[in-house]
Parts: structure tokens; C-alpha cells; sequence
């Protein structure tokens, strides 16, 4: 075992140890969720796209914010939706207490433009460094325990995805 995968090996089974000594420590506290709210749900052929779609009494949004909001390791929460949304989206984060929450960026004219245009926004509340989580608000099922593992992925090798 090399030096690197030695070190990577180390961060990986010790988060303390990336606390301590890792260059990128600053990663650990400052972490940034973008949920994409943009689409448009044409695959589903329902008038509603199916974030908006209410589930025991709350829209599928709804779920993704309580989840990134009760992680410990996520600092703030950037939804990306399209203008026509956002009241209905801030009557819920107000409705459910949700403090994480930052600032509505448009919805792009694709997934990649909305993304960037999260990526900015993203960008007045996590320094260079940080940790962005970016995920799908149709997908409210995402655990702690894949976020976590999501954020050590990307600070071990500058990327990650599941």
C-alpha cells in the first residue's frame, strides 16, 4: 500500500483524522445541498411534475428538505425551480421550519444550465473548498448515510457520485 492509498484509507475509516490533519479540513463544516427542482416531468405525462406531487400530504420536495436539513453535515440548502414554483416551495420550507435553506436560483433550459446556474448561487455560501451535494427533488428517498458517504467520496478524490 502506497503513501496515497495509505492516507485515503486513513480519512476514509477516520473522519477525525480528516479533521485534524487533512488540508481540506475546512470540508468537513462547510457543505452545501443543491436540490434540482426544475423538471418538468414530461417521462411521467402528469399535468404536475413530480416533485410537486403530493404524498401523505406533502409534496415529494417536502421530504428532500427535511433530509437535508436534519443532516448534520449539510450547512445550507440552495433549491434550483423554475419561478412558477418558488412561492409554493417557500410556503413549505416556512411551513416545515427548514432554517438550512439559502436562495431559489432559476431553473435552467437543461438539467446542465441548472445545475450551474446552482453552482453560483451555491458559491456566496461555500468557499472554494466545500462540499456540494447536488440532488434530484423528484428522489426523496436519499439516506444519511449515502450523503455521508457522497461527501467523504468527493473529499477524497475531488468528485462523487451515486
Amino acid at each position: 500500500m502506497g503513501y496515497l492509498d495509505f492516507y485515503r484509507w486513513v480519512c476514509y475509516n477516520n473522519e477525525e483524522y480528516v479533521r485534524r490533519f487533512s488540508p481540506k479540513k475546512d470540508l468537513i463544516t462547510l457543505n452545501t445541498a443543491i436540490i434540482l427542482s426544475g423538471g418538468v416531468g414530461t417521462r411521467m405525462g402528469t399535468a404536475c411534475p413530480k416533485q410537486y406531487l403530493m404524498v401523505r400530504e406533502q409534496p415529494v420536495i417536502a421530504y428532500c428538505l427535511d433530509i437535508f436539513e436534519k443532516h448534520s453535515q449539510i450547512d445550507k440548502i440552495v433549491v434550483v425551480a423554475g419561478d412558477e414554483w418558488q412561492p409554493f416551495i417557500q410556503e413549505w420550507i416556512d411551513k416545515k421550519g427548514i432554517t438550512k435553506f439559502f436562495d431559489f436560483p432559476p431553473a435552467g433550459r437543461t438539467r446542465q444550465h441548472s445545475i450551474f446556474n446552482g453552482l453560483e448561487v451555491s458559491a456566496k455560501c461555500t468557499p472554494d473548498e466545500g462540499v456540494v451535494i447536488i440532488h434530484d427533488a423528484a428522489r426523496p428517498l436519499v439516506s444519511e448515510e449515502t450523503v455521508i458517504e457522497v461527501k467523504r467520496s468527493a473529499l477524497l478524490y475531488g468528485a462523487a457520485a451515486c
